[in-house]
């Protein structure tokens, strides 16, 4: 949740998660020194770290003078602090404040910082051509790049006299989700909503310490920040998959069913997950899995039907169209710095594979329920990313957000088939006994 740019060098970061994907499996797979460690204290480390950083940020950017920096500094840590580690009462007020000063301050970005980026351009033609009565997919859209970065950002025939030759590049989940921002005047609106109902998911899903921190880290991560500015559906996403995990742990498989549907419905890469995502149909049978098929089916059979040439050129064939991107934050820029060009399957080929092999890895290791289907989306889409053409912040921020909800939900899910009791129970408390609020 903290990696939101380009690190230099650039093997750095994305080795570290690599390093940190292996390590997960690993303790799926058996006990390991970790089970001994309370996790509130990495928590509360990682948590107040981000707290901090954006807590800074936005006083620089909106304090003015030394006085409103402070107090905007102040205000958004001390709300933070008082989240975490307050009392029941005090931490849901300070909870509670802490979205409301996040809130304001979001909105305040949304204009004072104009973001020039395709995202916008693809919601917005998409959501007016949805309003309007037209398919999504066999539309054009304008192309708002010079001609450099046109050249940079889209493949080869992409573009012509202007204008982008593929339609609305997503599922089209998001187009309907997206309309009351899109009335509102900006689609951004809901994304902020989405964040903050996605922080407020976790929080009620939260029964220890650990828990209450991950919501504070899920709206103070400064990609967050980054990825409500910058149009990006993934606050969507997050909300989507917080509902499911909610929905599972309450044993509400026909919600979770439609909650998923809509999840599978809204972008491409989600594939990768699929095999982690039979959790949920194993663990509550044949009522999730026909509400997520008949949700998912409901929602882009009419868009595939109208037009099956413009839906799959917008929704399949740009994805392979699209150029290697040096600037993504994934191993391939640091390895192509390293050795030279990379080989052309090796850009295209390995992330979708091995995405899919961590997700079955997942979904074999673990016993059915919330916490593994949280953790598989995670994990898969996170080696997916960290070896893709094209890796960006909202990508990170979704994969964080699934990881923040198996961390919440672990201590009444335990996700392992076989574990031994750790040395010190920590904050998580009972792992055998479902905690009720």
């Amino acid at each position: 949740m903290y990696y939101q740019t380009q690190q230099v060098p650039t093997l750095v970061v994305p080795s570290i998660l690599v390093l940190g994907v292996l390590a997960a499996l690993l303790m799926l797979a058996r006990p390991t020194p970790v089970d001994q460690l309370d996790p509130w204290w990495p928590a509360l480390v990682v948590t107040g770290t981000c707290l901090a950083d954006t807590a800074v940020r936005y006083g620089l950017d909106h304090g003015g003078r030394t006085a409103g920096t402070v107090a905007i500094v102040v205000l958004y840590l001390g709300t933070g602090a008082v989240a975490m580690l307050g009392g029941a009462r005090s931490s849901r007020v300070g909870f509670v404040a802490l979205l409301a000063v996040h809130a304001v301050l979001i909105l305040v970005d949304l204009r004072v910082h104009p973001q020039l980026i395709d995202v916008q351009v693809f919601l917005d033609e998409g959501v007016d051509a949805l309003l309007h009565g037209v398919n999504p997919y066999s539309i054009t859209m304008p192309n708002i790049f010079d001609p450099e970065r046109t050249a940079r950002l889209y493949g080869p025939g992409v573009v012509q006299d202007g204008r982008i030759h593929y339609g609305f590049p997503y599922l089209p989940a998001p187009l309907f989700l997206d309309v009351p921002g899109r009335l509102l005047g900006d689609v951004r609106y809901v994304h902020l909503a989405a964040l903050l109902a996605t922080a407020v998911l976790v929080r009620h899903l939260a029964t220890d310490r650990t828990g209450r921190a991950m919501a504070v880290l899920l709206v103070s991560a400064p990609v967050s920040r980054v990825v409500v500015n910058a149009y990006w559906i993934e606050p969507l996403l997050g909300l989507l998959l917080a509902l499911t995990v909610w929905s599972l742990a309450r044993r509400r498989p026909g919600w979770a069913g439609i909650a998923l549907g809509l999840l599978l419905a809204s972008k491409q890469y989600l594939v990768v997950a699929v095999p982690s995502l039979a959790s949920a149909w194993r663990g509550h049978g044949r009522k999730a899995l026909f509400a997520t098929v008949a949700t998912a089916v409901l929602v882009v059979l009419p868009f595939f039907a109208l037009d099956p040439v413009g839906f799959w050129r917008s929704v399949v064939q740009w994805q392979f169209v699209q150029p290697f991107r040096n600037d993504s934050m994934s191993l391939l820029p640091g390895l192509a710095d390293a050795f030279g060009e990379l080989p052309g399957w090796f850009v295209s080929g390995p992330s979708l594979v091995l995405g899919l092999l961590v997700s079955g890895l997942v979904a074999w290791r673990t016993r059915p329920g919330p916490t593994a289907l949280a953790l598989g989306v995670g994990l898969s889409l996170l080696v997916t990313v960290l070896f893709s053409k094209q890796a960006f912040p909202n990508y990170f921020y979704f994969a964080g957000a699934a990881l923040i909800l198996a961390v919440t939900t672990w201590p009444q899910d335990e996700p392992r088939r076989q574990t031994c009791a750790p040395l010190s129970q920590g904050s998580r408390g009972s792992r055998d006994i479902v905690a009720t609020r």
